[in-house]
Formats: structure tokens, C-alpha cells, sequence
């Protein structure tokens, strides 16, 4: 089993990862989706209850909150997550601003944190916008962009969103079991 975590770097880390869900859906996986909206949420209770779904699903995808996505509390729950030998993937929800994505970055890798990846939030419609806003992301943070999500995709429709997500995520055979 795969756990991802999604913190906050400017973008909508709910709709992210509600996307990486429908996403890994469609591909056949079996996921769980959750969020940390509390700061209160201790580490180590957390791990073992993710630790407690490893045979029922394949991927568990959990969002923090933009309130609770400060990096020592993201850290705290990366090194539980390690520390009970889960499989830890972690994305940023990245704004159009490349400025918050390499901020978020930055403080991840002060305290020794390498984010997995980056998603774009509100990526540009416009197909030659879009493969530029996803390259310049990535050569700005030195993280890659796994996805991106079109502006306006938490206006559609939950079947139209659901059927669309496949296309907004590089598809990764690691998550495979």
C-alpha cells in the first residue's frame, strides 16, 4: 500500500487530492481518501491507523488542510508515516504562483523533506500555456510535476470530474502492488 499525503503550497489540497482519487480509481486501484483537518491529529495514531488499512486498499490519499499544512506538522506525520514503514509519497498543491510552490519547497527541504511532486492547481486551459506553466514549475522548485488540474475543474460535475482526472496525473506504475 501507497500512502500520498497532500499539503498545501498555495493550491486546493482537497481538490487535488479528491482528483488523484478519482484518478487512481478509474486505474482500477483500490483508495481510500482522507483528510488531517485538525492540528490535533497525533503522528503516531495516524500511522497505525493507515498502517491498519494496508490490505483493504492499495492507495490511501490524505490531505492536510491548508490551516494544518505547516511544515513541522507535515514533518511530523511524514516521519511517523516512515517510521512505521509506510509506503510515503508526498505532493504539493501548487498555485499558479511559482513563488509559493518553490516557498513550500524550500521550507521541506530546510528540515530535510523532499517533496515527491507537484501538482498544479488552476493550470492554464491553453495546451502550449499549460505545458509551459507545468516546465517552468518544475525547473523553478527541482520537483517534478506529476499533474494538473485544468481552472474550473471543481465546477464540473462529479462523472465529468471523475472521468476527466485520468488525464490530469502522469500515470506512475510505483503505486502498483
Amino acid at each position: 500500500m501507497t500512502l500520498i499525503l497532500v499539503a498545501a503550497a498555495g493550491g486546493r489540497p482537497n481538490v487535488i487530492a479528491a482528483a488523484m482519487a478519482a484518478a487512481a480509481s478509474a486505474r482500477g486501484a483500490r483508495v481510500n481518501l482522507g483528510a488531517i483537518q485538525e492540528p490535533d491529529v497525533d503522528p503516531a495514531d495516524f500511522a497505525e491507523t493507515i498502517s491498519a488499512l494496508s490490505g483493504a486498499f492499495e492507495l490511501v490519499i490524505v490531505f492536510f488542510e491548508p490551516e494544518v499544512s505547516q511544515v513541522q506538522y507535515v514533518y511530523s506525520i511524514c516521519e511517523a508515516a516512515e517510521d512505521a514503514d509506510l509506503d510515503l509519497v508526498l505532493h504539493l498543491a501548487c498555485s499558479p504562483s511559482t513563488e509559493d510552490a518553490v516557498h513550500a519547497v524550500d521550507e521541506l527541504r530546510e528540515i530535510g523533506i523532499e517533496p515527491s511532486g507537484l501538482v498544479l492547481d488552476q493550470a492554464p486551459t491553453d495546451d502550449a500555456k499549460y505545458k509551459e506553466a507545468r516546465s517552468f514549475l518544475a525547473a523553478a522548485a527541482g520537483v517534478p510535476v506529476v499533474g494538473a488540474l485544468p481552472a474550473g475543474a471543481e465546477a464540473m460535475q462529479p462523472e465529468d470530474f471523475a472521468r476527466a482526472a485520468v488525464g490530469w496525473f502522469d500515470e506512475d506504475e510505483t503505486y502498483d502492488d
